[in-house]
């Protein structure tokens, strides 16, 4: 099959139906003989299938052919290329136009083999008057099954061969069909995200990524991936239900592996690790965004017909809960085969269910893809915040990355046929980078900001009482330079733009939220931690302390051999703020009582308490924090989390753990007190306080520390007596893996330190 992707809308004019005229009948029998090459043969294309065209052709081997496909496609067949004269057979999707942002073509016999690539043109229009990307794509048993991190696809690749911008036509080379489908989709050189938070995510809607193949750059639409939400939550009510449904692929390796930790687990009576299998499972909102080559588009709904109601939504839930563990399916749409599931087959089975699909019959025949569902799908655009309640919501963006860029031999005519994205900022690695910027442009509340969070931005708001009843539609726009790498150098696209609306309801809380004074929404996320934890004298310090952590610093595992996987925000460190305060009794009290940071949930956090109850907490605290690029996730089916603040707490060097060959990158070397908290599928969180010395002898101790996970955000408060130096040293680590540290295919592992291993510790105290 090829398709191709393009922007359409409510208002595309219904394509004609080519050659109705031209003797085919209701079955689609009608065969035309070509012309010789390279006079254009209209062929007789029927509705031989509800919303299905189709056309037969006899082509003459010697003088090749000109066929004119609907919509303005046109498939030539040079002179010579074939063996044999060859009767082919042609569908496309009734409703297809140039306009559509995804078009798709099937041809056979599937034998059919070109000596000489033929070559499809296909019109398309421009994306609000501006050129778009497009990629084409090729399916057939010809081509390889490769892995997509959570897909499989058979998809390669087509070679374009002409572009003209000014006709608004592309060329692909054709050498074969297999089953031959050709997807060509047409799509938005730059994105912009807002990630609604699960908290305010309603059960059914449907979240996409970006994601990469393997041997293939990325992240891209090749093939994509989509999941069911199913959780959510309520204004003014602590606690946020977070569960994803998804129907994806695991490697044989991963299995492997897996049968392997279960094995050693049972001979050491340990906990034993689920075994993934591809297929329909559960996941979680954060685990989903971040695995392993995705990049999160956001979450999307229905684009036609009233929004769900609640027994809709709840249907669309339970239809997925209840495919869990059924069979992975690179077609497998859901109203055509049951018992195996593509992403898209299950997230348009469930809502075909309630009447609310979104693709049809048609389209999924033709083997719908996630491209085609975001595009027919709308993005959730609306909130409910309570007053008193703290909004927090991460705007992302990307761009296509430079080196995607395939140059004509006219400098003047640049385009994309790689249309791979960027995942994170300075991207590419000419003399000109793409560059972005996230403002608001219209509609920002008076106690709102948006701060900065890496590359990306995060939207706070703090509504208060006088705001009950109000309605806010907060325009965010991006603003980014379109670059290409190319042959003739860099060349640039100009300045693009893009702006997403959210509307923001306020309602009433009975009981709202009592943050310390010095807690302010228009703060960063750094200094809102520190205040409540300590108040203003901490927010003072954090205020002066913090410091942007510029390096990267995302590796694999403590053996350098090992690679890193792909970027996982949750892991990468991109600020860090410590330093001490003093707390008396009664602020001791307030923070780490049952106000804010009671042990386990609480409004802001979930802290992990220390053995020491007794310690009144008067006196003076160690505070730290490490500021990562993506919330933590605080449950997964999938991975293993560890995240730590080290310290040589006694300024001596000489007795201190150290590192070991393979593991010479030891995230903990170098220091001699740790405070962990580490998560494992089958055993949930554990928060441990320890010593270590020279001799790798490890032993716990009883200590009166808070480590506490809200959002993007590790924060660790320590009384100073703990420490034996007035000015202990300090390594923050973050660490994310599949149960096998990364040391088994498929060597899955992503870490971070700050400072890295093998430079100065952070000196904390004076």
């Amino acid at each position: 099959m090829i398709s191709l992707a393009q922007a359409c809308s409510s208002d595309d004019p219904a394509p004609a139906t080519p050659g109705a005229d031209a003797g085919g009948d209701a079955e689609g029998d009608a065969v035309v003989t070509a012309d010789a090459s390279p006079n254009k043969t209209p062929l007789a294309f029927v509705e031989a299938k509800p919303g299905v065209l189709s056309a037969k052709v006899k082509v003459n081997a010697a003088s090749g052919a000109s066929l004119e496909l609907p919509a303005g496609a046109v498939f030539d067949i040079p002179p010579g290329a074939l063996a044999q004269d060859t009767e082919l057979s042609i569908e496309v999707p009734k409703d297809q136009t140039r306009a559509s942002r995804f078009q798709s073509f099937r041809f056979e016999p599937t034998a059919t083999v070109f000596s000489t690539p033929a070559t499809l043109h296909v019109p398309y229009d421009p994306i609000d008057g501006q050129q778009p990307t497009i990629r084409g794509w090729s399916s057939g048993d010809f081509n390889p099954m490769r892995g997509a991190r959570s897909e499989l696809t058979d998809r390669e690749p087509m070679t374009v061969t002409a572009r003209d911008s000014s006709a608004n036509k592309i060329s692909f080379e054709v050498k074969h069909f297999t089953f031959f489908n050709v997807f060509i989709q047409i799509d938005e050189l730059l994105y912009l995200i807002p990630h609604i938070p699960a908290r305010n995510l309603r059960p059914g809607d449907m979240l996409f990524v970006l994601t990469s193949a393997d041997n293939d750059k990325g992240p891209h639409w090749n093939p994509g991936h989509v999941g069911i939400f199913g959780g959510g939550g309520t204004p003014c009510v602590g606690g946020t239900k977070d569960e994803v449904y998804e129907s994806t692929t695991v490697s044989q390796e991963e299995i492997k592996s897996a049968i392997k930790r279960r094995d050693d687990a049972r001979k050491k009576g340990l906990p034993e690790q689920p075994i993934p299998q591809s297929g329909v499972r559960k996941a979680s909102l954060p685990g989903f965004k971040t695995d392993s080559g995705h990049f999160y588009l956001g979450a999307r709904r229905p684009g036609e017909g009233n929004p769900l109601s609640p027994a809709e939504r709840t249907s669309v839930v339970d239809f997925c809960k209840q495919q869990v563990g059924k069979g992975y399916n690179i077609i497998g749409q859901g109203n055509i085969n049951e018992s195996s599931w593509s992403c898209v087959g299950l997230a348009e089975a469930a809502h075909d269910l309630i009447g609310r699909g979104s693709m049809g019959d048609v389209r999924e025949a033709f083997g719908g893809t996630p491209i085609e569902l975001y595009w027919n799908t709308k993005p959730v655009e609306e909130v409910t915040v309570g007053a008193g309640e703290t909004f927090e919501m991460i705007v992302a963006a990307t761009t296509v990355h430079p080196a995607s860029f395939f140059p004509t031999l006219n400098p003047g005519s640049t385009f994309v046929t790689e249309g791979w994205y960027c995942d994170g900022f300075p991207c590419g690695t000419g003399a000109e980078k793409p560059t972005i910027d996230i403002t608001i442009e219209s509609g920002k509340p008076l106690n709102a900001a948006l701060n900065k969070f890496g590359f990306r931005k995060q939207f706070v708001y703090f509504p208060d009482s006088s705001e009950v009843g109000k309605t806010y539609d907060v325009v965010f726009k991006l603003t980014a330079n379109v670059v290409a790498d190319g042959i003739f150098g860099t060349t640039s696209w100009g300045t693009r733009t893009a702006t997403k609306t959210v509307r923001i309801n306020v309602v009433p809380c009975a009981s709202p939220e009592t943050p310390p004074g010095c807690y302010l929404p228009t703060d960063p996320p750094e200094q809102r931690t520190a205040c409540l934890v300590g108040g203003a004298k901490a927010k003072t310090m954090a205020t002066t302390s913090t410091v942007p952590v510029t390096e990267r610093g995302l590796h694999g595992s403590s053996d350098p051999t090992i690679p890193p996987s792909p970027v996982f925000g949750g892991v990468d460190i991109i600020a860090m703020t410590y330093g001490l305060f003093v707390m008396d009794a009664a602020e001791h009290q307030k923070a780490f009582g049952n106000t804010i940071f009671p042990c386990g949930d609480g409004v802001f956090g979930r802290t992990f308490c220390g053995t020491n109850a007794a310690s009144t907490g008067a006196g003076d605290w160690l505070y730290a924090s490490a500021i990562f690029g993506d919330e933590i996730s605080l449950s997964d089916p999938n991975y293993h989390f560890q995240y730590a603040f080290v310290f040589d707490q006694d300024d001596n060097t000489s007795n201190n753990y150290p590192a070991t060959p393979p593991y010479t990158a030891d995230f903990f070397a170098g220091t001699d007190r740790w405070y962990e908290v580490g998560y494992t599928p089958a055993g949930g969180w554990q928060f441990k306080t320890r010593n270590a010395n020279a001799t790798s002898q490890i032993t716990a101790f009883a200590s009166a520390a808070r480590f506490i996970l809200a959002g993007n955000i590790m924060t660790l408060a320590v009384p100073k007596s703990e420490f034996a130096s007035a000015t202990p040293k300090m390594r923050a680590t973050a660490f994310r893996h599949r149960g096998d540290y990364g040391l088994k295919p498929p060597y899955e592992y992503i870490a971070d330190t700050h400072p890295a291993v093998g430079q100065p510790l952070l000196v904390v105290g004076n």
